[in-house]
């Protein structure tokens, strides 16, 4: 007697947060994360284009986007960093709240990994001041006897259209700080946040202050 050949399915693969799985694009994935976090670049994008070419990939469809990408970041972070990326976010979460509180008269407003808390021992303090022009920002550095260096960060609006807006940066010790200057009209206009390709989150220093909590004032 002959026995029928059973047929399995295949096994079922779970969804996850990185959508369907491809080895490919999950390999990109996970050297971008690591640029991110021992390379100290700031967005998902450029890590990807630096992965893609030490991996000889062209750009093409099957690549990761933004988010799959701040997804391994996170996991890098929390397999590997843990101890130092915790630290790394205190530290710098304390520089941007004592350096918003030299700034009040712009009424700065924290972005970036500051913010979300993936900030790690590469990241860069972000801060949104608005001013009646960029020069006042300028002084008002100098008047504190913080040396700087003046240059552009390409940021990209809400209707897609990609801009430079002034940009001042020093060190605070040995964290790195950015004041992206705004018109004052724009406050209520935050461009769009470069992973979740929505309006970027930011927060004023009452709100850090929270995040941070009295232990680490």
């Amino acid at each position: 007697m002959t026995r029928r050949a059973t047929r399995h399915a295949p096994p079922r693969v779970r969804p996850t947060a990185l959508g369907e799985p491809s080895g490919k694009r999950l390999h990109v994935a996970r050297l971008a994360a690591r640029i991110m976090a021992e390379e100290g670049v700031a967005t998902p994008a450029q890590a990807r284009a630096k992965a893609l070419d030490r991996l000889g990939i062209p750009a093409q469809r099957d690549i990761p986007d933004n988010r799959q990408i701040a997804a391994f970041l996170c996991e890098y972070q929390r397999l590997f960093q843990a101890d130092s990326q915790a630290q790394a976010l205190r530290i710098r979460r304390a520089v941007a709240l004592y350096a918003m509180s030299l700034l009040t008269e712009f009424e700065p407003l924290v972005a970036g990994p500051v913010l979300d808390g993936s900030a790690g021992t590469q990241s860069w303090v972000s801060l949104h001041v608005f001013a009646d022009a960029p020069e006042d920002v300028g002084i008002a550095l100098l008047n504190l006897a913080i040396p700087y260096e003046s240059g552009d960060k390409r940021l990209r609006r809400g209707n897609g259209l990609v801009v430079s807006q002034p940009c001042f940066r020093f060190m605070a010790d040995e964290v790195p700080v950015e004041i992206i200057v705004f018109r004052r009209a724009e406050r209520h206009e935050p461009p769009l946040c470069p992973v979740l390709d929505r309006p970027m989150a930011r927060a004023d220093r009452r709100r850090l202050a929270g995040l941070i909590g009295p232990e680490g004032l």
